[in-house]
Parts: C-alpha cells; sequence; structure tokens
C-alpha cells in the first residue's frame, strides 16, 4: 500500500509542484516559518492550489508577503473574488470571472460595505477597480479610497440596480461545489494506489475548481 505519509517534503514538492500545487510540505513555506514550527499552519485550499510563484493580481504581492503570522498561528490563505450579482440574477450576469486574490484585497469589498450602508449586497468591484481603490498596500489590510470606491457603486447602481430588481429578487446560492469536494478529497486518507491518482486527481481537480462555480 502506497501512502503519501511514506514520502519525504522532497518528494511530495518534486510530484506536486510541476503541476502548479503548493503545501506544507514546499520549500517555500518551510523557509516562512523557519525555526518556529511550535506554532500550528493553518493552509487553505486556494493556497494549495496556487502555484509558490503566485503572485495576487491586484496588489501583486508573492506570497512570501501574503504569508501571515498571527499570535498563535501561521496562516496560509487566498481568497476567491467573485461577481456577487451572479448569487442573485444568474451566472450569466457575472461581470468578471472569479479569480484567485489575496485576503487584503478581497476584503475591500466588505470594507467599503460597512462603511456605506446604502450598496446592495449584488455589487462587487471588479479586479480592475480593486487596483484603483488601493491608496497603500498593507501586509494585512489595504489603504482604500473610499471616496472612489462610492463613485464606483453609484455608477453601477444606474446601470445595474433596475435589471436586478426587475429580475429575480430571490437570492441563488452558490457554495462553489466543485472546490469544496476538491478540499473533501485532498485532506481524505491517500487509498491504496496513492500517489499516482491522487496526483492525477489533484491535477484534475484543479482545472475544475478553478471554474469555482457550476456553469
Amino acid at each position: 500500500m502506497l501512502l503519501l505519509s511514506q514520502y519525504s517534503d522532497a518528494e511530495l514538492e518534486r510530484i506536486f509542484c510541476p503541476l502548479g500545487f503548493d503545501g506544507r510540505w514546499g520549500s517555500q513555506t518551510k523557509s516562512l516559518i523557519g525555526t518556529d514550527k511550535a506554532l500550528p499552519l493553518k493552509l487553505d485550499i486556494n493556497w494549495v492550489i496556487t502555484a509558490a510563484g503566485f503572485h495576487c493580481p491586484i496588489c501583486n504581492r508573492d506570497k512570501a508577503n501574503l504569508f501571515v503570522r498571527a499570535n498563535s498561528f501561521f496562516l496560509a490563505s487566498l481568497s476567491v473574488h467573485h461577481d456577487h450579482l451572479t448569487e442573485f440574477v444568474g451566472l450569466s450576469s457575472a461581470r468578471f470571472d472569479p479569480v484567485i486574490i489575496c485576503l487584503a484585497c478581497n476584503n475591500i469589498d466588505a470594507r467599503v460595505k460597512r462603511k456605506f450602508r446604502d450598496i446592495h449586497p449584488a455589487f462587487s468591484f471588479d479586479p480592475d477597480s480593486l487596483k484603483k481603490l488601493i491608496l497603500r498596500v498593507g501586509r494585512t489590510k489595504h489603504e482604500v479610497d473610499y471616496a472612489l470606491a462610492y463613485e464606483i457603486w453609484q455608477d453601477w447602481r444606474q446601470q445595474y440596480l433596475p435589471r436586478l430588481l426587475q429580475g429575480n429578487r430571490k437570492k441563488v446560492s452558490y457554495h462553489m461545489r466543485l472546490l469544496e469536494d476538491a478540499k473533501r478529497r485532498f485532506f481524505r486518507a491517500p487509498g491504496p494506489n496513492e500517489p499516482l491518482a491522487f496526483s492525477a486527481f489533484i491535477e484534475r481537480s484543479r482545472s475544475q475548481a478553478l471554474d469555482l462555480v457550476p456553469r
């Protein structure tokens, strides 16, 4: 029986890095943790399915600058930014494709909505708009141009809100089923045909998971 636990970190890196994956076994992750191995590492599936050389497409930071050391753990996490309009009127209404970005960039959307309570939950900043909103890049929180953010919302409101109100008002729940399925399987106990079957599954799931929502 072949088990992933039988393989060294170097061997796992050799198998999965060429497929565009990253993990706790990666040399870059190990160097970021350094000698402080007592703290647990919280590493999510979005980090796993992006290569070690990933750069956030919004703020252009690499993984070394996205890796966070909290008080009681290390955090290696990325977010999927998508158009919330699709949750209300369907996937065909998306203004942009889902994209994996850093937590700080993804949080801009929520921070602006907390500041301006009149912004509709169906509204989302597209990637180009997010870039324009960053006045200064921070490690866990960016400085945001709130005045510009509200102007962008007003433009969206005039164009999309009438369509939203005329369409289906019932929010459709999309839970990223493919991504969740990949997450469950990735952390399951490996079977007897590992690592080749597991490697093939990950390669197949990566292309599926990046679609993020069912078509």
